[in-house]
């Protein structure tokens, strides 16, 4: 008997291809949208891994400066005094290609006889190395076969690099192969002797740092002899600081592409749930000749897990093509926000694995409820509608029950006090199940409001709808649920955006107050740039139309937890640009000018527990130097936190007097075209320097904030497309159980154009409940997304903003994925032969 049930059962879907493949469609969207992302992530997590592996290679530690690099004499020092011998001298220095100009590289420079204990790249005994050449002729570096290949270079090739802001050529001395593990990796990186790195970078007589093999006895020797000024880290630090930074961003990222699974996951519901209520009189057919509820409950599920098994392979093919489109957004949000330089690698086996998983384990909690309770229903029951509807609103207040603890429970989850990005989201979830769970028992108490106004705006057909609406609630309730879970995800994350948006375009504003910026060029290091020199700063006082100067010095210092940004200013007549958002403004203002104390950034504040008050030690030149915590401050350069200081402060403790940046202020009489005129043969003069007024900043600061948030317009759009082929499914269903209806409505007088009216009519009528019920959810999400995912995730603020506009455009969209997707069934209903349908009664 089972076995003719599951005939019967695929005889079905093939009669209704739309049902099956709208089925198929949710499952597969669903899991693409997951593998995607989780393929997008682990290209690029494990891209960094690979890297930072081949620039660091076996070492166990490394020595770095406090100024961010080391004298030569610092290497001699360590072999001759310090005993130290598996150490090698490094340069690593990002550089352009112009014959690849969207990609950036990393120099690495090295002593070949001192590479072996670390690295096997360039050493004697590497393959393919000229190596009397590299260490003799100037300009001359070693390729990997990838990047050789990809330049079409070989020895004795040339070709030219940008290096600390210039353009120099180089020569090809050797081309290397690379183990199979990191061949795409070692595509973005260049190999060259330590004498011609330094010359290229212009970092003569300095080094990045020295790569260490060190004992325990070792280190703690060298620990307790190094100078104030070097720091000795694991080389892990570093390394594992670079993939940590992108942790937050990855997962944020995943936790968007699961939300548009839990949508797909009602799709996968709705879509049994109404393949169940079509097959209701063959499923009490088939009990009342004898299959028991075990067998019906295990073919029910054999056929859900089919569909999923379909499409979920449907799903990791689009999931394949999907994430070769976002790694390439993922790569480059993390260069604008992260890191100079990253490269994609082939993602493991495991993320298709978990994407199967995910895909199959969703068909089966979507399947789960239908089939319990097609197999629980008597027979009798199962051949009646009204026991149906009846049974459904029966559940109703179990399920607000249900929901209302789900929501004191996920409430409760938001509400610990703990930095977990994790326990975030599960809260997150929670809210979106507790949502979930409300909508079916809310919805007929909406309808009911509308009731009266439709039939006062439409007369009979208005009435009708409204009806209709509450008449079908077992299938109307979970249309409406998976479209209002859906809009409400699109609406949260608009809402956070625009917020997120509004506070970085104030935050520049008051950051950005000079009207001009003079800053070194990409890759010219401020110690070894004349360009801002004290004779220069007096020459830029000096110009007509200049009411004053903005001083910084930007520099970057070693800590255990990775590289920490330091900024040391000197305000100018418009003041320190800065927004304290904990501590007293005026006292953090009065302690900075007196220049033993800083203010940080929330980021750095909430990631390292730092208090206004407390006592904050960073690496000096002279060793370590604690500064009072005077505030905290708005900032969205960097998740990982930056201090401010005064410049005085700064050149006394890092001995530095170099700059990094000018700001330059205009008289209120001034020509602007005059003075821009005059600074830019200035920065012309220099070679070293960058002009742009404020507005351009601006500008560009905004459009990589705009192109930063592309891959989460394109999730939310997935989100929407998910939504569409939800309510679509739903309205095939409702087409397929109006059939006797609309012939019956057809007998009496209606005609085609008053059956499609009505259709159309009822489909808005649960997009417009759909868009206003999500409209709160939708608020509470991105309330949710702005005070606790993103202070957790990244740890800065910023002003929440709900917009009409923004909710607007979620009941557009809920309305218009309702009247879309209602046009199909809405055409065929008025085409079906008046005989055929009253057939059906």
């Amino acid at each position: 008997m089972s076995r003719l049930f599951a005939r019967a059962g695929r005889r079905f879907l093939l009669r209704h291809p739309g049902q099956l493949g709208l089925a198929l469609a949710g499952i597969a969207l669903g899991v693409a949208v997951v593998v995607g992302v989780d393929l997008a992530n682990d290209s690029a997590r494990r891209g960094f891994e690979l890297s930072a592996a081949l620039v660091t290679g076996r070492a166990t530690h490394q020595l770095v400066g406090v100024s961010g690099t080391l004298p030569d004499a610092t290497y001699a020092r360590l072999r001759r005094e310090w005993g130290i011998h598996r150490a090698a001298p490094v340069i690593e220095a990002p550089i352009r290609l112009p014959a690849a100009p969207d990609r950036t590289f990393t120099l690495l420079g090295g002593d070949p006889f001192a590479e072996s204990p670390l690295r096997d790249e360039v050493t004697p005994r590497a393959r393919g190395l000229d190596l009397v050449r590299l260490l003799a002729a100037p300009g001359t570096v070693i390729l990997p076969r990838p990047l050789a290949d990809q330049l079409g270079a070989d020895i004795g090739s040339r070709f030219a690099l940008v290096a600390g802001g210039r353009e120099q050529r180089v020569e090809v001395a050797g081309v290397i192969e690379v183990d199979r593990a990191r061949r795409e990796v070692a595509g973005a990186v260049l190999f060259a002797d330590i004498a011609t790195a330094q010359e290229l970078t212009g970092m003569i007589g300095r080094i990045t740092r020295i790569d260490l093999v060190l004992s325990p006895a070792e280190a703690a020797l060298l620990e307790s002899v190094v100078p104030p000024d070097v720091l000795l880290l694991p080389a892990e630090s570093q390394g594992q600081a670079i993939v940590e930074m992108t942790r937050a961003f990855r997962i944020n990222l995943t936790a968007l592409s699961l939300l548009a699974l839990v949508v797909g996951t009602f799709l996968i519901y709705a879509t049994l749930s109404f393949l169940a209520v079509r097959r209701r009189q063959a499923i009490g057919t088939a009990r009342a000749l004898g299959i028991t509820r075990r067998q019906l409950f295990g073919v029910t599920l054999a056929e859900a897990l089919a569909l999923g098994a379909i499409g979920t392979a449907m799903g990791l093919l689009l999931g394949h093509l999907l994430g070769s489109g976002l790694t390439s957004l993922v790569l480059r949000t993390i260069e604008d926000l992260y890191y100079a330089q990253s490269t994609a690698v082939r993602p493991a086996v495991s993320t298709y694995v978990k994407g199967a998983l995910l895909g199959l384990g969703a068909t089966l909690v979507a399947a789960l409820l239908p089939s319990m309770a097609a197999a629980r229903t008597p027979p009798r029951a199962l051949q009646s509608r009204a026991a149906l509807e009846r049974g459904t609103r029966q559940r109703l207040p179990a399920l607000a029950i249900g929901g209302a603890v789900v929501a004191a429970a996920a409430t409760a989850i938001l509400m610990l006090d703990t930095p977990s990005l994790i326990v975030a989201f599960v809260g997150l979830f929670g809210v979106v199940a507790a949502a979930a769970l409300l909508i079916p028992a809310l919805t007929p108490w909406v309808i009911q409001v509308f009731q009266a106004p439709a039939a006062w705006i439409g007369g009979l057909p208005g009435r009708l709808t409204a009806r209709a609406a509450a008449a079908s609630l077992s299938r109307t309730g979970v249309a409406v649920t998976a479209l209002a879970l859906a809009t409400a995800t699109v609406t949260g994350t608009s809402l956070m955006i625009a917020s997120f948006r509004g506070s970085v375009a104030d935050w520049l504003d008051q950051t950005l107050q000079a009207d001009f910026h003079l800053r070194l060029a990409p890759g010219v290091a401020a110690e070894d740039s004349d360009a801002l020199q004290p004779d220069a700063i007096a020459t830029l006082r000096a110009l007509p139309g200049v009411a004053g100067l903005s001083l910084a010095r930007w520099s970057r210092i070693p800590t255990a937890d990775g590289w920490l940004q330091v900024r040391a200013i000197e305000p100018g007549p418009e003041g320190w640009g800065l927004r304290i958002v904990e501590g007293d403004p005026d006292a953090a203002r009065t302690g900075f000018q007196g220049g033993d104390a800083v203010v940080i950034s929330e980021s750095l504040a909430r990631r390292r527990e730092i208090a206004v008050g407390d006592r904050f030690v960073l690496p000096a030149a002279s060793g370590p130097i604690g500064f009072d915590v005077a505030g905290v401050f708005r900032d969205y350069s960097s998740d990982r936190g930056a201090v401010v200081m005064r410049l005085v402060a700064f050149r006394r403790h890092w001995q530095d007097e170099s700059l990094s940046g000018v700001g330059v202020y205009l008289a209120p009489d001034a020509d602007a075209g005059a003075v821009r005129r005059a600074l830019e043969r200035f920065a012309a003069a220099s070679g070293d320097l960058n002009l742009a007024a404020s507005a351009e900043l601006r500008a560009a600061s905004m459009r990589i904030f705009d192109r930063t948030f592309t891959i989460t317009e394109v999730l939310r759009w997935l989100a929407g497309l998910v939504a569409f082929f939800g309510i679509l499914s739903s309205l095939l269903a409702l087409e397929l159980e109006r059939t006797r209806e609309i012939g019956v409505l057809r007998a009496i007088g209606f005609v085609p154009a008053q059956i499609r009216t009505l259709v159309i009519a009822q489909t808005s009528l649960l997009g417009l409940l759909a868009g206003l019920i999500a409209m709160p959810l939708g608020v509470v999400l991105a309330g949710l997304l702005v005070y606790v995912v993103n202070e957790r995730a990244f740890g800065w603020s910023m002003d929440f903003a709900v917009t009409p506009a923004g909710l607007a455009a979620g009941l557009v969209m809920a309305l218009v994925a309702a009247v879309a997707a209602g046009i199909a069934p809405a055409w065929r209903l008025a085409r079906m032969p008046l005989a055929a349908a009253l057939r059906e009664e």
